[in-house]
């Protein structure tokens, strides 16, 4: 199965990320500690939603504006005291397409499971 095929293609790549990410959830001591942890999230969330917002409509995906988003991160973020207002640019994948804004939501949301 495609699906098979896909995620042990880029198991290593989950595994090595998963390591990270489990570092910094274990160093967070304090709200300021897991505000700047989901920054991070937010940052790059935010900016993939950004790129697959033109390929996305709602005939394509009729029920995307229920889905989660970023804003869900934006605003525990703010309730832990910080703000977002000076989030950086990241590398984002390339978005050009519906099938490749498909692709990148899927990923997007499987990360959030």
């Amino acid at each position: 199965m495609l699906s098979d095929k896909i995620r042990d293609a880029t198991k290593p790549a989950h595994l090595s990320l998963e390591k990270i990410v489990v570092q910094q959830l274990k160093s967070i001591k304090s709200n300021e500690d897991y505000a700047a942890f989901l920054t991070k999230f937010y940052t790059y969330f935010s900016q993939v939603e950004k790129a697959i917002a033109p390929y996305i409509t709602a005939q394509l995906l009729p029920d995307h504006s229920e889905r989660r988003n970023s804003s869900f991160l934006k605003n525990d973020i703010e309730v832990l005291g910080s703000n977002v207002a000076n989030v950086k640019e990241v590398e984002v994948p390339a978005i050009s397409n519906a099938v490749s804004a498909l692709g990148a939501l899927y990923v997007m949301e499987g990360s959030i499971m």
